[in-house]
């Protein structure tokens, strides 16, 4: 998906600054939240209703239900928003019923310092459980959560985690949750447990929760510790066992030139080793820690593999693509036209993109369309390969953190045979895309908006990929990889069927 730089514009023109500095001179004016809170919210409700493509999706009634009823429910916090947190929070929760991770709020203040209990909640099994404790007065690790404030786990997670962020429909995200229950960030619209009950070792044991700060770094270091291992970070090969090749690939969106280098290493390796490696053992691609980036990444790795043959398994672009035609978002494209123009010479395809979107909502603005259809050429199809040159299995390794780019070499992952999804569900990605910025009329925060669908794309929205085989334990190197090789072993890996000997 092409990126495009964000434009903020009010409802009718190019806003100004987010703030404007006061005069030197005077003390800033007292804010009245509850009046801004109302004005941005009203503000919202009515930009995503006039030119998000879900308001007036057909395939998706649901959308529109959910925002007016997520606006009158947001409009009935009111009364509890009398600070800059609670203005936040209300407006997160009515951004986070929607359902769609691409539309939402953001804004410049600082979040306050963290704060937690002094330990740790972890998802094991279905239970929380305690982890990371720092004091001989905390619950032991392994104690089991039986409720706090007389609510189950479930229900903290429903009242304190999932109206504000994550999403309960992701399996990452429910274990997640276990881990945010517990974490004060400063939300007033979800009071804090004050008493957990705690059973551990056949005892039953209350304990009062005495919060405390904590760094935001040091605490998010832990919670990804807890969920997800200490990984090295880098993009790496290795050869565990004899016959084995384990591509670690913790990203698609190399931030520096080493990472370039690496991915180009992995795929200049995998070309020339390509004989080699079809009748290797097994071949490991570790997309652990994977949030996305760049998915020709992907495209590259599986043509370097599997070469001509992987050609009849391409995944299938969204054949259209329907724009919300609205002004509102004509004119948006028209201000990203002119700050993007001098790119054009030296990028055409930028061009054509741009020019390409604004004749579209042009045309069907005309007409009175309510969306500009955006069709994407049928690839050329290939006749599938026999033999199947690839005689070694390979194993997709994902650990939920799997989404944007990852999720786009998971289409090919599913597809290729003699592959298999290994490890935990991967995210999801939605079909509302391409985004803009919105100024709201406090200045306080911004709207992040959609402004078009995927139709008939290779997932529906918010559709994770489930794991051929699911793992449960710990995602430290060692513990994941002793798993995988075991798989192996036990024949639980396959090659392709018909696969050339």
């Amino acid at each position: 998906m092409l990126r495009t730089t964000c434009i903020a514009l009010a409802f009718t023109a190019l806003c100004a600054p987010l703030a404007s500095a006061a005069p030197a001179a005077e003390a800033p004016a007292p804010i009245d939240w509850r009046a801004a809170y109302l004005s941005d919210l009203e503000a919202a409700h009515a930009a995503i209703r006039d030119h998000h493509p879900g308001a007036i999706d057909p395939r998706n009634p649901g959308f529109r239900e959910r925002l007016d009823d997520g606006f009158a429910q947001a409009r009935a916090l009111a009364p509890k928003v009398g600070d800059g947190q609670a203005y936040w929070f209300g407006l997160r929760r009515f951004a986070h019923a929607l359902g769609d991770p691409h539309t939402g709020f953001l804004r410049d203040d600082a979040d306050p310092a963290a704060r937690w209990p002094g330990f740790l909640l972890v998802e094991r099994d279905g239970d929380w459980v305690v982890a990371r404790g720092t004091g001989d007065a905390l619950p032991p690790d392994g104690a089991r959560v039986l409720d706090c404030d007389g609510r189950t786990p479930a229900q903290l997670a429903q009242a304190l985690v999932f109206p504000f962020t994550l999403d309960a429909r992701l399996a990452a995200h429910r274990r997640e949750a276990a881990s945010r229950a517990l974490v004060d960030r400063g939300n007033p619209l979800a009071p804090l447990p004050r008493r957990c009950r705690f059973e551990h070792d056949g005892r039953t044991r209350g304990h009062v929760l005495a919060w405390q700060p904590i760094a935001t770094e040091a605490l998010q270091a832990m919670i990804d510790d807890a969920l997800w291992g200490r990984r090295d970070p880098a993009i790496t090969w290795r050869e565990p066992a004899e016959g084995v090749a384990w591509l670690q690939i913790p990203t698609f969106y190399p931030e520096s030139e080493a990472d370039v280098a690496a991915l180009e290493g992995l795929i200049a390796r995998l070309a020339a080793e390509r004989e080699r490696l079809h009748a290797a053992r097994l071949v490991v691609f570790d997309l652990r820690g994977n949030g996305g980036g760049t998915s020709s990444w992907g495209d590259r790795l599986v043509e370097a593999l599997w070469g001509e043959a992987a050609a009849a398994y391409r995944p299938a672009e969204a054949p259209a693509t329907d724009w919300r035609a609205t002004q509102g978002n004509l004119d948006y494209w028209l201000a990203v036209r002119t700050q993007l123009a001098p790119r054009f010479d030296a990028d055409p395809a930028l061009a054509r993109y741009v020019d390409g979107t604004i004749a579209g909502l042009r045309a069907a603005l005309a007409s009175g369309a309510p969306y500009y259809r955006e069709t994407a050429a049928a690839p050329a199809e290939a006749a599938p390969v026999t033999p199947w040159p690839l005689r070694a299995p390979v194993a997709f390794l994902t650990d939920g953190q799997c989404a944007s780019a990852c999720l786009n070499f998971a289409d090919w992952m599913v597809r290729l045979p003699g592959a298999t999804h290994v490890g935990a569900e991967t995210a999801a990605d939605a079909v509302y895309i391409e985004s803009r910025f919105i100024a709201l009329p406090s200045g306080r925060a911004r709207l992040l908006l959609a402004q078009k669908v995927l139709r008939d794309g290779p997932r529906a929205d918010m559709q994770p990929y489930a794991p051929d085989i699911a793992y449960g334990g710990a995602w430290t190197r060692e513990a994941v990889t002793t798993w995988v090789l075991g798989l192996l072993r036990d024949g639980r890996l396959a090659a392709a069927p018909g696969a050339s000997h």
